[in-house]
């Protein structure tokens, strides 16, 4: 539903959006060793053969643990990487999309406790498919605001376990391993720059949200509704009464808006030799 695109470079700045350059230290991915294959999924009767072809994913990672403890992994990980602590740490924010292990409860809390970031704010964002990069951008606006927070940290993390959501075949065209990432983010006179955030941007798109309600009631409680998380399910709905044109051409122009905006800048000129990568967030199936 929110496309998000950042501009990243080694070591180069060019100002932009930002009055300045943000850094990013300690940019960690975080995956549990333990493997789902893809052909035990088909022997299990959970998926089809071609669309265990279709989704191109061999395997995908299982966790044991709650999506908030991987997110402790990948955040002292992180810290460890850029030779700090969790008393460096002034703004802690955590996104997620899938159920975090308990009801009415912060994770973003439990993270920032069990780092020992005792001095930092703790915020949760739920954002879906665009959470990352929300809370990346929610974190330099708050550094430009109170620069005296110093360091963030931002964590994600997800586990997609059963009986609520069926990794394999819950959705089209994804397969959802469990997995978690963390980064820090400040200026650049604070640490040692690794990366450099020159950009952000975001675009939303208000009118798909019904891709995950479909035609479903509001319910009282988690899966009151649907004993199981059914993207596919709410998708169908949506389209038999939208239809793919609107949903493409809305995709579509958000992309080229959020992009746009994050490349347009004047101080971004004649800069395309530096750039070393650029990500739109995944909106198709959003």
């Amino acid at each position: 539903m929110c496309p998000g695109v950042h501009v990243l470079s080694k070591g180069v700045s060019v100002r932009m959006h930002f009055p300045r350059p943000f850094a990013i230290s300690g940019p960690t991915l975080w995956l549990p060793e333990r493997r789902e294959s893809a052909s035990q999924a088909v022997r299990q009767g959970r998926l089809d053969s071609e669309t265990a072809g279709e989704l191109g994913h061999d395997a995908l990672p299982v966790a044991d643990q709650a999506p908030p403890e991987l997110a402790v992994a990948a955040g002292r990980r992180a810290l460890e990487a850029a030779g700090l602590d969790g008393r460096s740490v002034g703004l802690l924010l955590h996104a997620w999309i899938h159920y975090q292990g308990h009801d009415l409860w912060s994770p973003a809390h439990y993270i920032a406790d069990r780092l020992e970031a005792d001095s930092a704010t703790p915020v949760g964002v739920q954002q879906v498919c665009n959470g990352g990069a929300a809370a990346v951008e929610l974190a330099a606006a708050r550094l430009l605001a109170e620069p005296e927070l110093g360091i963030a940290l931002v964590t994600t993390a997800d586990r997609f376990a059963d009986p609520g959501f069926d990794r394999w075949s819950g959705d089209y065209g994804i397969g959802y391993g469990d997995g978690a990432t963390a980064l820090l983010l400040h200026d650049t006179d604070r640490h040692p720059a690794g990366l450099l955030l020159h950009s952000i941007a975001t675009v939303a798109a208000p009118q798909l949200e019904r891709m995950h309600r479909g035609d479903d009631p509001f319910g009282p409680a988690p899966r009151s509704v649907s004993e199981r998380v059914d993207i596919r399910r709410t998708k169908k709905a949506y389209l038999r009464a939208e239809g793919m044109e609107r949903f493409g051409k809305a995709s579509a122009e958000a992309l080229r808006q959020v992009v746009t905006s994050c490349l347009s800048a004047p101080a971004l000129a004649g800069t395309g030799a530096r750039l070393r990568c650029w990500s739109p967030g995944r909106s198709a199936h959003e």
